[in-house]
């Protein structure tokens, strides 16, 4: 089967697995579940390390199969594609992004004021107000710190149906794997305080599925999509941030 697995799928985070997808679909699609290697809290470029482990396993499957090969991103995973798309654009057929975060910043903003209306938080309101008012690492830090403290958090990242689904990622997170979270830092860090190129020019497909359910999106983001990716097709869907897992295979598969 690995031979035959088409698709390379690049998780979010950063510093999470693709171990949900694994224990849902285990070797019945043509994906390659891939786990972005960790790193340690002190390494030099963390995130330009994961861009290199990322064309590097893309390299790997595009000599296996003598092709371009589709990209399926999913959250933050969309930032390793946009960079593999400034590498090396001929190894690359088409992207799918599922529940992407382009701005990482409004995404953690969003979901407090989600949380904090849902769960009446004056505390995370304020800190949230705090990190979208002020623009600096040491508010968007807070925030993080504040949201990991939050008893439901996880909840908040699924639509009304995958209570499934949801209890599958408390399991992950309650046995301490969910997210490593020098990694998660590391890298979040990193990224954070880089420059961001002009978005690279790209002549393969792109598909942009948004659940409407997802904390981190609002309606009016297809535009911010479409300025990224101009032929892009942009979909809202019955899903929260991790449509991959809500919806059947047919909805957000790539056509290969």
């Amino acid at each position: 089967m690995s031979d035959l697995r088409q698709v390379l799928f690049l998780h979010g985070g950063p510093g999470l697995s693709a171990e949900l997808e694994r224990q849902r679909f285990g070797n019945t699609l043509p994906v390659h579940w891939w786990d972005q290697p960790h790193v340690d809290a002190d390494v030099a470029a963390p995130f330009e390390r994961l861009v290199d482990a990322a064309e590097k396993e893309l390299g790997r499957l595009f000599d296996v199969q003598k092709k371009p090969v589709a990209l399926l991103s999913s959250s933050f995973g969309v930032h390793l594609a946009l960079a593999l798309i400034e590498r090396v654009p001929e190894k690359i057929g088409s992207l799918d992004i599922l529940g992407g975060t382009l701005d990482m910043r409004m995404a953690f903003v969003r979901l407090a004021q989600r949380i904090s209306e849902v769960n009446r938080d004056a505390d995370l309101k304020a800190v949230s107000v705090r990190a979208e008012d002020s623009g600096d690492s040491e508010s968007l830090w807070a925030l993080i710190g504040k949201l990991f403290t939050v008893g439901n958090l996880l909840d908040f990242y699924w639509g009304p149906g995958a209570q499934e689904q949801c209890e599958r990622m408390k399991a992950l997170a309650a046995s301490g794997v969910l997210v490593h979270a020098a990694t998660f830092q590391a890298v979040l860090a990193d990224f954070l305080g880089r420059k961001l190129a002009a978005p690279p020019t790209f002549s393969g497909t792109v598909r942009i599925l948004i659940g409407r359910f997802d904390p981190y999106a609002r309606p009016g983001d297809a535009a911010l999509w479409e300025v990224v990716f101009p032929k892009a097709s942009v979909e809202f869907v019955g899903a929260g941030h991790f449509p991959h897992l809500e919806l059947p295979a047919k909805d957000w598969m790539p056509a290969l």
